[in-house]
């Protein structure tokens, strides 16, 4: 009785993330071109149609029942637009499937902080399941381990490193996410300039495996566009910190040392808007391309208005 149930939990929460996943993604972009489809991982299909999962009576590890489970999902940062609409979603799920959810995040980019927020659920004896945004795997891989050893379910999102879960739900291949987006970058170029490359953190599993994928990209297919950051893995991509006055200074930086530049690939979510206030304020529409992750929310003023060319997230594609 006890697998079952939490194997119908594990679904459940697997099932609301896709679902998130699939009907709030972003791909605004003149689609010329197209490119094999981003692979959504896990075993579901964006095309499947998921049972409807009534709220069950069986009782699960600590005796309670699936309705009155709790599951709280630690994201990187409170308010950022991405994980608000993950917010909207989850909570809706936990209505449409009959348990509890709890969103919350560290109020700054602090790997501490949100390592603090996972001690403090695995001490709250009312919530049954964690799942985590990881801003530093190894450290949320770590406390993770204790929160396995007090009876609670663990996931991850985001968390490809992540090894102390008992499901990581990944709604893409980070190698063909950062091959897509490398493939739609060049376009802008005519394959031929120099960029830069971002990543939040130099830490973040998965953007920097998207990076890596990106980087390999352009030296397979455009070998004419140069990374002014060189190929040496870690210095072959700037950190923006996911903080949009960094990321905004850094972009100045780099357009002030290397005049030629005319790309920026962004992995980081506040690239993109940083990318689109500097392109924009310098008039450099047209010589400047932006592509990377991005929601209508984030640099949709800046893609139509022609100042920022593509923002990609994952969706039903």
């Amino acid at each position: 009785m006890k697998k079952l149930f939490i194997a119908r939990l594990t679904f459940i929460f697997a099932t609301a993330l896709v679902l998130i996943l699939i009907i709030s993604g972003c791909k605004m972009q003149p689609a010329a071109e197209t490119y094999p489809p981003l692979t959504i991982i896990e075993g579901l299909a964006s095309s499947e149609t998921l049972p409807a999962i009534e709220p069950s009576v069986e009782t699960g590890p600590t005796g309670k029942s699936s309705a009155n489970f709790e599951i709280i999902y630690i994201t990187k940062l409170a308010g950022v637009a991405w994980f608000e609409i993950l917010r909207t979603g989850l909570e809706q799920c936990a209505r449409d499937y009959g348990f509890k959810a709890t969103v919350t995040g560290p109020a700054k980019i602090d790997a501490a902080s949100q390592v603090k927020l996972v001690e403090d659920a695995i001490a709250d004896t009312g919530i049954d399941a964690i799942a985590v945004s990881p801003i530093d795997d190894a450290q949320i891989d770590q406390v993770l381990a204790r929160a396995i050893s007090s009876k609670k379910l663990t996931f991850g999102h985001e968390g490809t490193g992540l090894k102390n879960i008992t499901y990581d739900i990944e709604a893409v291949s980070e190698q063909a996410f950062g091959e897509y987006i490398m493939n739609s970058a060049i376009k802008y170029t005519g394959g031929s300039g120099s960029y830069i490359c971002s990543v939040g953190f130099l830490n973040s599993i998965s953007q920097n495996r998207w990076a890596d994928a990106e980087i390999s990209f352009q030296q397979e297919n455009a070998p004419d566009l140069k990374n002014v950051l060189g190929y040496s893995r870690g210095t072959d991509r700037f950190e923006d910190t996911e903080d949009k006055k960094a990321a905004y200074n850094k972009i100045l930086e780099f357009i002030k040392a290397y005049p030629g530049l005319n790309l920026i690939v962004g992995n980081s979510m506040t690239t993109g808007i940083a990318a689109g206030q500097v392109i924009e304020k310098k008039g450099l529409a047209g010589k400047l391309f932006f592509v990377g992750t991005g929601l209508p929310v984030t640099i949709g003023s800046y893609i139509r208005k022609g100042v920022v060319q593509e923002g990609i997230f994952w969706g039903s594609i």
